[in-house]
């Protein structure tokens, strides 16, 4: 299960917060298990990745119309989730 979130912990850009060098020790994260709820949640959740300022706006715009291209289309999204389509 890839998740930006758990997988990259870099959501400030510097490392913060889970491992934030202003905190002064490492604390080490298991990859599953820590949130069973959220872990579920995102099972079922189209993600998107974090754009930082300066994501160009050409980028923005395909990503926009990606989003409006997957909500129009569920039943793809159904029927690829239970092998229904290649």
């Amino acid at each position: 299960m890839w998740n930006p979130l758990y997988e990259e912990k870099d959501l400030y850009g510097k490392g913060c917060p889970f491992a934030c060098p202003h905190y002064g020790r490492t604390i080490t994260y298991p990859s599953e298990g820590l949130c069973p709820n959220t872990e579920h949640l995102w099972r079922g959740t189209v993600g998107l990745p974090v754009f930082w300022n300066r994501t160009p706006r050409e980028v923005l715009d395909a990503a926009a119309a990606t989003v409006g291209k997957v909500l129009a289309n569920p039943d793809q999204l159904e029927m690829n989730r239970r092998g229904s389509i290649g």
